[in-house]
């Protein structure tokens, strides 16, 4: 399973369709674990699957499933507003009341950018 899972993997990378890092498992053991290319070339922090990013918006598919079975499950609807579900949401900025809970899925969150640098990002790497 390793070998043919490497093979695929490094063909997607060959043709330039994969940069990053790869870790799967299978029944409780490693199976094949590799990063391509550096994790931030400005800097050339190494890309393996020790490597810590920010999670931003790499956790929307996640998201966006959770949303949708209780969407489906008729427990909310994707234009509630936020704060039905999550009082203390953007507490800190005085609650926006207009954030509605499809705007989860989008870069419309009203979260803003945080200002990491990429020297930042290297050095969480580090640690």
């Amino acid at each position: 399973m390793s070998r043919e899972f490497k093979r695929v993997v490094e063909s997607y990378h060959e043709r330039g369709n994969f940069d990053g890092a790869v870790l799967a498992i299978h029944s409780g053991k490693v199976v094949f674990s590799r990063g391509w290319r550096p994790a931030d070339c400005t800097w050339g922090a190494p890309n393996d699957t020790e490597t810590k990013f920010h999670t931003c918006s790499i956790t929307k598919p996640f998201t966006a499933v959770l949303l949708l079975r209780l969407v489906g499950a008729d427990k909310l609807g994707l234009d509630d507003v936020v704060t039905e579900y999550l009082p203390w949401y953007r507490a800190d900025t005085g609650r926006n009341p207009t954030r509605r809970t499809r705007q989860s899925q989008t870069f419309n969150t009203g979260h803003g950018w945080f200002g990491y640098s990429a020297a930042m990002t290297y050095a969480s790497s580090e640690t």
